[in-house]
């Protein structure tokens, strides 16, 4: 990513967000999958935000999350629930 690793990423921009989107991704073109199929840390990324004094809002980025009723948005969300 343009030579910044993407932990380096997260340290620079948590202390300056308020609300979080969540998506995951594979390689170069493909996002928007479920939260933890893809290669984003997510474990680091939520560990940061559990030690942090701030409070944040998570929003999954599911693509065509909603269809279904938000069938991929509510897997998100128990998905996010159980890595927290």
């Amino acid at each position: 990513m343009h030579g910044i690793e993407f932990k380096d990423y997260v340290d620079l921009l948590l202390p300056v967000s308020a609300h979080i989107h969540l998506v995951d991704a594979a390689g170069t073109d493909i996002e928007g999958i479920q939260l933890g199929k893809g290669e984003i840390d997510f474990d680091y990324i939520l560990g940061e935000i559990c030690k942090s004094d701030e409070r944040y809002w998570l929003l999954p980025e599911i693509f065509q999350g909603h269809v279904d009723s938000g069938a991929g948005f509510k897997e998100a969300i128990l998905i996010l629930d159980s890595m927290l």
